[in-house]
């Protein structure tokens, strides 16, 4: 990706940034979480644990809330993948390692192969 930026030393600065501030946030998250459910809760609402953590302070919206940022995180993260694997299917159909059938334009765009 980071052909595709102007200031690529920006590009690396976000990366460690954004690496730092997920782990902290991952972390707090954790102490809190811990903090205040009794662990036969955690494990009773394992799968929403988190959006159960978030009740007692916010009530329902609470609950809502964490539960909208689940799927938005899950979103973010399908875009992250599709994103990552469709410029790899482009440089590997750029470099001419795919057959050629899968090498072709689909219907005359700039997208380069069919994978």
């Amino acid at each position: 990706a980071g052909g595709d930026v102007e200031h690529p030393k920006v590009l690396e600065k976000a990366f460690y940034v954004s690496v730092v501030v997920v782990i902290a946030v991952y972390v707090l998250i954790a102490i809190i979480t811990v903090g205040t459910l009794p662990y036969e809760k955690i494990m009773e609402a394992r799968d929403y644990a988190l959006a159960i953590a978030a009740e007692p302070a916010l009530g329902q919206l609470g609950f809502w809330l964490v539960t909208f940022a689940a799927l938005a995180s899950t979103s973010s993260a399908i875009n992250a993948t599709l994103y990552g694997t469709a410029r790899a299917s482009y440089m590997v159909a750029k470099f001419g390692e795919l057959p050629s059938l899968l090498e072709r334009s689909g219907g005359g765009r700039l997208t380069r192969g069919w994978l």
